[in-house]
């Protein structure tokens, strides 16, 4: 019998990363406003499922269970999301390897729902029809476009299960069998993976743009604190201005320059929420992030979180 480990909605994003299970979510926020999370998490047997909605756009990374794989779909038909460069859409399966990373920017309408079991689980259930093992069928692959009838019937089965999971009056004898979750849902995830339409192609500038982007993302989260710019991003990373403004645009709907606002900015929310230390203030931590103008930062804070530093501090 499988069982609950959250099912829970939260008001900042801190507590929902603190609250899930096995994933490693390093997201930060940028779109403006105040946010709203729901997250449900179901354990059967060595399967978890889970289920994760925003209202906000975030910027994605980190990295999925450990040992497992997971094969993600997205919940409903309005949802936008680019995964590791991808555009991804109803027909879209995300995989994620064991060993990977998270690397996707969700928009306002996020709802996503992610299956995870052990390797061994995966390739005894792909002998037992046969199929070739999983590691060398997926090795390299980051998204499959699957068949409409097979991936609508996956998300309609994980729909119905967690739709089982959240009822109100949800009683011990009331909780899906194991026939359903450790059979029924890994089959039809398996089928998808085999008897798929094709698999998204990189083309060669996509792959350019791709790695530039990675490139400045990491040189922004190693130097955040420092003076960057973007011809120094450009430079870095050997593409131009216009080529590195084109795919950060793309990819999370903002300028290079206002990705690093957002991002610094996040990351004091996140120094904010974390202090414990006697006399830390908000004047010290924006300054360490590189904010000199304690005006203009409190109000681009108030902005994108909906709440004051001096808020968020205190709490």
């Amino acid at each position: 019998m499988g069982q609950i480990v959250v099912n829970q909605s939260f008001k900042n994003f801190e507590e929902f990363s603190s609250s899930v299970q096995s994933w490693d979510a390093d997201f930060f926020q940028i779109e403006q406003g105040p946010l709203c999370t729901n997250l449900i998490q179901y354990i059967s047997g060595d399967i978890l499922f889970t289920r994760a909605n925003f209202n906000r756009s975030f910027f994605q990374q980190g990295a999925p269970p450990d040992s497992r794989w997971s094969f993600a779909v997205t919940g409903s038909s309005d949802v936008s999301l680019n995964f590791k460069g991808h555009d991804i859409g109803n027909q879209s399966l995300m995989i994620y390897p064991p060993g990977s990373e998270i690397n996707a920017t969700s928009h306002s309408t996020f709802d996503i729902l992610v299956f995870s079991a052990p390797e061994h689980f995966l390739e005894l259930l792909a002998q037992k029809y046969g199929l070739p093992g999983l590691r060398h069928y997926l090795k390299d692959i980051e998204v499959l476009i699957c068949e409409k009838n097979i991936i609508d019937k996956l998300r309609f089965l994980l729909i119905q299960l967690f739709n089982e999971m959240t009822k109100k009056d949800l009683k011990v004898n009331d909780f899906p069998d194991q026939l359903w979750s450790e059979t029924i849902i890994p089959e039809t995830l398996l089928k998808a993976v085999y008897h798929h339409d094709n698999q998204e192609h990189t083309s060669p500038v996509f792959l350019l743009r791709h790695g530039a982007f990675n490139q400045a993302i990491s040189c922004i989260q190693t130097n955040a604190r420092e003076n960057l710019t973007v011809k120094g991003l450009a430079k870095q990373t050997g593409v131009s201005q216009r080529t590195l403004e084109y795919v950060f645009k793309e990819k999370t709907g903002l300028s290079p320059k206002q990705f690093i606002r957002t991002f610094r900015l996040n990351r004091v929310k996140r120094e904010l929420i974390r202090s414990h230390y006697p006399g830390h203030n908000v004047t010290d931590i924006a300054m360490g992030w590189n904010f000199w103008h304690m005006g203009q930062f409190a109000k681009d804070y108030n902005k994108l979180f909906g709440e004051l530093p001096s808020k968020t501090l205190g709490r």
